[in-house]
């Protein structure tokens, strides 16, 4: 991160295709580094791990917001989105493969309320951009998108490894 400081200028433009999360250290500074950027010189689309992360913070959340459930305390509007999305769509079960959530809990000391932040950053972030270089149009996607891009779905967007017209 200290090299992009250095190197990137604010006449440069800088796309960031996803996936700023899980991959490494200093996930956080990085996060930060674009977060005080974004829509000025450096834009960036929402990659299939900024997806796993905003679903490992509700989910963690929602494990916290359980054990409050499972005292009779009373849960705020946001724990009771987070517990009903851990109990039906995590199924109970929160994993951190990459230990993302716990080392930015740990290390970077970072609060629920700085992960949703983050969350909410991620989730603001389009599917796609589009884009012209000397007069030559390009999408940049962080995965695969189908030939019509108002059609295509976001986990094409994110996940598909496929290539259009198979190439």
């Amino acid at each position: 991160i200290q090299n992009w400081n250095k190197t990137v200028t604010n006449s440069d433009t800088v796309y960031i295709l996803g996936d700023i999360v899980d991959r490494g250290p200093k996930d956080y500074e990085v996060y930060l580094w674009i977060k005080n950027r974004i829509n000025k010189n450096v834009f960036m689309i929402k990659g299939n791990h900024e997806e796993m992360f905003i679903e490992r913070v509700k989910g963690f959340y929602g494990k916290e917001a359980s054990r409050k459930e499972e005292r009779g305390e009373v849960l705020s509007q946001k724990e009771l989105e987070c517990f009903e999305f851990f109990t039906n769509e995590m199924f109970r079960q929160v994993h951190d493969p990459y230990k993302t959530i716990k080392r930015l809990r740990k290390k970077d000391k970072l609060s629920f309320k700085d992960l949703f932040e983050m969350v909410d950053f991620f989730e603001s972030l389009p599917y796609y951009y589009e884009i012209e270089v000397n007069n030559k149009k390009y999408t940049l996607v962080h995965a695969c998108c189908g030939k019509d891009l108002a059609t295509t779905d976001e986990d094409t967007f994110l996940w598909s490894r496929d290539f259009i017209n198979g190439q």
